[in-house]
């Protein structure tokens, strides 16, 4: 799971990623660019959330989104958060 995807000039690591076979997660606000690489399939999952909210609110959200990710099979449960 990467929170925050960085700048669009990054989409070579998540390509790089999927090519290696990881299914990455993004987690971004909705209107994020790394939205479309779900449906590109680069991605196996984008989440979007509200990132403007407070900091405790905001993992609430994320922890919440993520423990979410476990029953969903086209994912699984998380391995590692950067």
């Amino acid at each position: 799971v990467f929170v925050t995807p960085g700048y669009a000039s990054k989409r070579f690591i998540y390509e790089r990623a999927a090519a290696l076979g990881v299914r990455a997660v993004v987690v971004d606000s909705p209107d994020s660019w790394a939205r479309a690489l779900e449906a590109e399939g680069v991605l196996a999952k984008f989440v979007g959330v509200n990132m403007d909210q407070a900091e405790d609110e905001l993992f609430d959200d994320i922890s919440s989104e993520l423990r979410a990710l476990a029953l969903d099979e086209d994912v699984g449960a998380v391995d590692g958060v950067c």
